[in-house]
């Protein structure tokens, strides 16, 4: 999701700011028109926090956090319905602050929008299972007609 080269600077800098690909995130963030503000972690990461995490393949993932337990977190994409579990807390790199959306930047822990978006989307997952099914149906019937 992110060129590893960015790694080092967010190291540095403590921050980085790049665009995202893949729909993984989608509604809420889109390829081509997003850029994504992450920073080192600094506080402990909680249920709903988006974080920047390499899998063991080194693929790097920006993914909401679904569960936290002592030994591991449990992730998953606003577009997604399958968890990714067993996530090690060694494999983080960064939290999500903020996104540049068509020039303007918006900050996660002050926008209302935003956390109206991630009590009814990105932490209903269960919800978000249903809508998901229900666009694929409607896409199926459409097709049939």
């Amino acid at each position: 999701m992110i060129d590893n080269r960015l790694e080092t600077n967010l190291e540095k800098d403590g921050y980085i700011v790049t665009p995202i690909k893949g729909a993984s995130m989608h509604p809420f963030l889109n390829e081509g028109r997003d850029n994504v503000v992450i920073k080192k972690v600094e506080n402990k990461i909680s249920k709903g926090d988006v974080i920047l995490y390499v899998r063991p393949n080194g693929t790097y993932v920006l993914h909401r956090v679904y569960n936290v337990t002592p030994k591991f977190l449990e992730t998953c994409g606003d577009n997604q319905t399958i968890v990714e579990r067993g996530v090690k807390y060694s494999a983080v790199l960064g939290v999500l602050d903020g996104v540049y959306r068509n020039n303007k930047y918006i900050n996660l822990k002050k926008s209302l929008r935003y956390k109206f978006y991630k009590i009814f989307w990105g932490n209903n997952r269960s919800f978000r299972i249903f809508v998901i099914k229900l666009k694929k149906l409607a896409k199926k019937i459409l097709k049939k007609n």
